[in-house]
């Protein structure tokens, strides 16, 4: 990959929205470059519909970036990148910064969009959260420390995946959780001596 591209979709760990326009300007630029055939009506009707989508009220449309909670910002970052439809959608650290409720109510709702998304989206999804990883990935890739390479590969079976509730009753996935960690810790320790 180089450069950027209308077949990618990004969400950054600070939000990444432009402050001097409103929630909605944001998504519609994203919308116009992605989708230059279409009206300014129909334009606004998507970015409506995915603020929608994500649990926001039509209202948010007219709000600047100051005016919105942190999750409130995160889920129209969401709501660019989805509303894009792009094939791959970068997410880095995307819920890093916000509170733990939050977190999983945007984690609930990505693995929501990602579902109902035909054909699917390739996801890559930057964390630094064990438990977070095992709940949204199919596939966790580790990477160590200076010079960054793979030092761990896992997948996560999908007649096996984890939900919320049943993250921590499953013997297997939790085997897998704490080889995560101990390759984690291996690495960091390896660089501290």
């Amino acid at each position: 990959m180089e450069g950027a591209s209308l077949e990618r979709g990004v969400v950054f760990q600070d939000y990444g929205l432009f402050p001097w326009m409103t929630a909605g300007e944001n998504i519609l630029l994203a919308l116009k470059q992605r989708f230059p055939g279409r009206t300014k009506q129909e334009l606004k009707q998507t970015a409506i519909n995915m603020l929608l989508e994500v649990g926001l009220e039509e209202s948010v449309y007219k709000m600047l970036p100051k005016e919105l909670s942190g999750g409130m910002k995160q889920r129209c970052a969401i709501a660019q990148a989805f509303s894009m439809d792009p094939p791959i959608l970068l997410m880095d650290e995307p819920f890093g910064a916000l509170d733990a409720v939050t977190r999983a109510r945007l984690q609930d709702l990505v693995l929501k969009l990602w579902a109902q998304d035909n054909p699917k989206k390739t996801v890559f999804f930057v964390t630094h959260d064990v438990d977070e990883a095992m709940l949204l990935a199919n596939r966790i890739i580790v990477l160590g420390q200076s010079p960054s390479s793979i030092i761990y590969e896992c997948a996560i079976p999908e007649d096996g995946r984890p939900t919320r509730e049943t993250q921590f009753e499953n013997m297997e996935m939790l085997r897998m959780r704490t080889k995560l960690i101990c390759q984690i810790n291996r690495d960091v320790a390896d660089h501290i001596e």
